[in-house]
């Protein structure tokens, strides 16, 4: 038994490397590719043109930051070695989970859906331009709420129960336990400034909880997934 979730737990070092790597590059996306295209560019008509535009690398934007959901989901699953076994750890895990549908969602809106309407509004006149101008409105507010408000809020709670439930076992540094609350906590914030809509606060609050997530789930990487023996949650060396 034992030897079994050791080779799960070394099957996450090389994964939690790529989610950082792709992490890293859709954030450095939304810096350079999309941020025309969100509502940080006030006019509507222009984030619509931008998505027209560009939709090649706009799509492809988005791909990276479905594979970063999916990718943090697998990095959670790496954590439960370390962890506790107890309903809690499950229950944060359920919770990471369920975060993934409103913001994968969100992200197919922001992909696909709104670049077509953004698309087909060209072709339109008069009333339908309007129309169409409003559903694009309705939906973007729609995808913002669903992965900055729910689906991030879902990923910090989750992330920061689990992160918690570490300290129960006594073989975990104690440094990159602390290291790791302040980027859920920093998470938990955007979301509650995204649903209370304050742009300022919502991009303050997603370059530092991304900054220190990507840094964190680096050291959790090279320290504790590159030498799983040493932390795997024993009797022994924890706590109930």
């Amino acid at each position: 038994m034992i030897m079994s979730r050791k080779n799960k737990a070394d099957a996450g070092f090389y994964p939690t490397l790529v989610t950082v790597i792709i992490i890293f590059l859709a954030c450095i996306m939304m810096l350079v590719v999309l941020q025309p295209g969100l509502p940080i560019e006030p006019d509507i008509n222009i984030r619509m043109a931008y998505m027209r535009d560009h939709r090649n690398i706009w799509l492809f934007s988005w791909l990276l930051w479905m594979a970063s959901a999916l990718g943090l989901l697998l990095f959670c699953f790496y954590l439960l070695p370390f962890l506790p076994k107890s309903g809690i750890t499950y229950y944060s895990l359920a919770i990471i989970t369920i975060g993934i549908v409103p913001d994968i969602t969100a992200e197919f809106i922001y992909a696909v859906i709104l670049p077509w309407i953004a698309t087909n509004t060209v072709v339109a006149n008069g009333i339908t331009l309007q129309i169409s101008t409003e559903h694009f409105r309705t939906l973007e507010y729609l995808a913002v709420l669903l992965t900055g408000g729910f689906g991030n809020g879902a990923y910090n709670a989750g992330g920061l129960m689990l992160n918690i439930l570490g300290f129960r076992n006594q073989l975990l540094p104690r440094w990159l336990l602390w290291l790791g609350i302040p980027s859920w906590l920093l998470g938990l914030a955007l979301s509650i400034s995204t649903i209370i809509n304050e742009p300022f606060l919502m991009r303050f609050f997603t370059a530092a909880s991304m900054a220190l997530s990507l840094i964190w789930m680096f050291l959790i990487a090279m320290i504790i997934f590159r030498r799983p023996q040493k932390y795997l949650w024993q009797e022994e060396g924890a706590t109930r």
